[in-house]
């Protein structure tokens, strides 16, 4: 990656991913459950695959209470990306758990 943009970007995705990893952990009842979970999305995490590990913690965190923080964190790798649907999606999340 030579562009210094896309490093840039890649590495602010990176970090709302990871970000939201751990209040996804932080807010389990079960730790175990949560982090065997997370195994195929450490995996893409791995191999700078952001947009499939952006899918899949997003798909964990439907499966378990997740802090208003952990929707915010989503919402904003998903703009850093580019992917405006999808933020929307999150931004609901984020303005339900707050308001739930």
């Amino acid at each position: 990656m030579n562009d210094p943009r896309l490093f840039k970007q890649s590495g602010i995705v990176e970090e709302n991913l990871k970000d939201a990893r751990r209040y996804l952990v932080a807010s389990s009842s079960s730790f175990s459950e949560v982090t065997t979970s997370l195994d195929q999305f450490d995996e893409f995490l791995d191999h700078n695959e952001l947009g499939l590990a952006l899918q899949e913690i997003a798909t964990i965190g439907e499966n378990h209470l997740c802090k208003a923080a952990f929707w915010r964190r989503l919402e904003q790798a998903a703009l850093a990306m580019e992917q405006v649907e999808i933020a929307a999606e999150f931004h609901k999340k984020f303005l339900a758990t707050v308001s739930g």
